[in-house]
């Protein structure tokens, strides 16, 4: 079934963190890139290959930057997360 998850890489930008995990299900690996902070979670699952995941993570990271840029202003918290869900 499952195991357990293994880090790949963890980001921490001030109040902000973007986490890249891998897992296995019936022995096919999926990852999962994961973005939190004061006002926001948002995560994503990539059953492609590593490459694939990784660029989703470079891409969470950028955003998570920009929000950072702004120090949390909720507004555009919520309009970088709705960016996100969309180009990624």
């Amino acid at each position: 079934m499952h195991k357990n998850k293994k880090l790949i890489k963890e980001i921490r930008m001030r109040r902000n963190k973007v986490r890249f995990e891998r897992y296995y299900v019936d022995g096919v690996p999926k990852f999962l890139i994961y973005a939190e902070g004061p006002h926001y979670q948002i995560w994503k699952r990539v059953n492609a290959d590593y490459y694939i995941a990784k660029e989703a993570f470079y891409r969470y990271r950028f955003f998570v930057w920009f929000i950072d840029l702004f120090n949390d202003f909720y507004p555009v918290t919520r309009l970088i997360c709705l960016l996100m869900n969309r180009l990624i």
